[in-house]
């Protein structure tokens, strides 16, 4: 919020009327605004609004670079020595599947809307994570489907060719993103506990022999970047959430104006200040 400071001393001796002279605006980040007139004895207006911390998670656009470059790895990875040598290496030595990853892929959502019932803060209200949450899942899933059945990489069990990227993978770190996004602040811990998860996913789709390496990879990455995404766009996106009565009332409610008197005893003159805000 911006706000315009316009002063109109009158000063009132014998027949004349002389305008003091604004020299000084101060708006200091508590939110108190001092506005100090001089030429004659210091009068200072205070106004103070009251303000409660609300922790926002903030995403950078530069933190975008390390899924992106995630997923550019994954993607000049495909069909790589390493991919090969490392899935012969499953199959010569592991014995049965784990099919815990079914599951294990939906954990770190579910703990974003399951925790604050245990007294832990998340960043937003249950409507705003719902709507970052669904618009994060659907970039994922439209990157990942995209990707599938646009390269059609062979799964290394030769059961279909769809195995470009995880999306097992993708899904799990969707979601850990997002558990990371909204307890950073108040339990830094849970997110860092929701990534163990997630890498733990990635690794047994390899265990498994249903991906690549580099369908891991670029799985991350995809997930990771929806959600940073989503975040992104959740200034534009929480609009959805207003009713149209709503809108209007921010509108209606952006402009504000203050009005009070001041006085200066040197000068013996009386005046008033204008505050205007939007």
């Amino acid at each position: 919020m911006r706000y315009i400071w316009i002063f109109v001393v009158l000063c009132f001796l014998g027949d004349e009327i002389q305008a003091q002279e604004v020299v000084q605006d101060t708006i200091i980040h508590s939110e108190i605004v001092q506005d100090t007139i001089v030429r004659g004895e210091m009068v200072q207006d205070t106004l103070y609004r009251g303000h409660i911390p609300v922790r926002r998670s903030y995403i950078r656009p530069w933190s975008l670079v390390i899924p992106a470059a995630l997923i550019a790895r994954g993607a000049l990875s495909i069909d790589s020595r390493f991919d090969h040598k490392l899935q012969r290496y499953v199959t010569d030595n592991v014995k049965g599947k784990l099919r815990i990853d079914d599951h294990l892929q939906y954990l770190p959502i579910a703990g974003v809307f399951a925790l604050p019932n245990l007294g832990m803060e998340p960043a937003h209200n249950l409507k705003e994570r719902l709507l970052i949450g669904a618009t994060a899942y659907a970039m994922t899933a439209v990157f990942v489907n995209s990707m599938k059945y646009s390269v059609r990489q062979l799964r290394p069990d030769n059961s279909a060719h769809n195995s470009f990227p995880s999306g097992h993978t993708a899904t799990v770190f969707t979601g850990v993103e997002m558990l990371y996004q909204e307890y950073k602040h108040s339990q830094p811990w849970v997110g860092i506990t929701g990534y163990v998860v997630a890498t733990g996913v990635g690794l047994l789709r390899i265990y498994n022999n249903r991906h690549w390496a580099s369908d891991v990879v670029a799985g991350a990455g995809i997930g990771i970047l929806s959600t940073k995404l989503s975040y992104l766009l959740f200034p534009y996106t929480s609009k959805l959430l207003q009713s149209k009565k709503e809108r209007i009332a921010g509108e209606a409610s952006s402009l504000h104006v203050l009005a009070f008197p001041t006085y200066d005893a040197k000068m013996q003159g009386v005046g008033m200040g204008v505050v205007v805000s939007f």
